[in-house]
């Protein structure tokens, strides 16, 4: 059996798209997210992550890898950038960051929007005020003055 090096592996395993540019990956694919799924020192880990990271880049921890071009196939590094969690959030068009309404039927825009400053998550401003009524007396007077 020889032992075939991670780049060797990797790179038989994609395909360049000539009309977008893009470089897929034509190996496994994981399911649920629709990203291509690599073996690295004996993990199975997204092909997007090895192909920024085999470009000589790194990623600082806690960072996503996001797609410039929008395909979850693509491995082209140049496609490939380093964002922190609420960025990739605001870019993906699968997430909250799609969204043009709250479950209530609230606008999600301009000056309704709420981001909560441990996750950068973005929220309806009106039903965080609601909730924040809900909450237990005294509740909004700390959040207000910075002790929750």
């Amino acid at each position: 059996m020889t032992d075939v090096s991670l780049v060797d592996r990797f790179w038989a395993k994609v395909e360049r798209d000539r009309d977008t540019g893009c470089w897929l990956w034509t190996a496994a694919i994981f399911k649920a997210t629709g990203y291509g799924a690599i073996r690295w020192d004996g993990k199975v880990t997204t092909a997007h992550s090895v192909s920024f990271l085999l470009s000589g880049r790194t990623k600082p921890h806690g960072w996503h890898i996001d797609h410039t071009c929008r395909r979850r196939a693509c491995v082209k590094p140049d496609h490939l950038r380093a964002v922190p969690p609420f960025l990739n959030a605001l870019n993906s068009d699968t997430t909250n960051a799609a969204k043009r309404r709250c479950r209530r039927g609230h606008d999600l825009a301009g000056e309704n929007i709420y981001r909560r400053p441990s996750t950068g998550h973005r929220e309806c401003r009106e039903c965080h005020r609601i909730n924040d009524a809900k909450r237990p007396s005294g509740w909004a007077r700390q959040r207000a003055a910075g002790r929750r």
